[in-house]
């Protein structure tokens, strides 16, 4: 057909939305976000959000956004202020996770030249 866009199939907007939702699911109830970085994922750009930044409300918007025609979604992200243009073909990936504590991170010296012995 002329003229015409290429809608992708109705499963994949289902497995995209039903990701979404599962993902919603998952996230740990307000309070427990302390200590965590979200990353959030759109077509393999990456986004660290700020600790401000809703997310059950972002979530929330996107899943509205690719269940319509393309929107933009505006998040605040460390970066600064974002905005992405969200449609039914759209991946989008969530992740919380726990932030690392100071033990926890490996010994890589200050000056990578420090690390010879002369």
């Amino acid at each position: 057909m002329v003229g015409r866009s290429a809608q992708p199939p109705r499963r994949e907007r289902r497995v995209c939305l039903a990701s979404i939702a599962e993902a919603i699911s998952r996230l740990p109830i307000e309070g427990e976000q302390m200590g965590t970085i979200t990353r959030i994922v759109f077509d393999d750009e990456e986004f660290v959000l700020t600790a401000e930044q809703d997310l059950v409300d972002l979530m929330g918007k996107i899943e509205t956004a690719a269940r319509t025609r393309p929107t933009f979604v505006g998040f605040s992200a460390r970066a600064g202020m974002m905005s992405v243009l969200v449609c039914a073909a759209t991946r989008v990936k969530v992740t919380v996770e726990p932030r690392q504590e100071r033990d926890d991170r490996p010994l890589v010296p200050a000056d990578p030249s420090l690390e010879w012995d002369y």
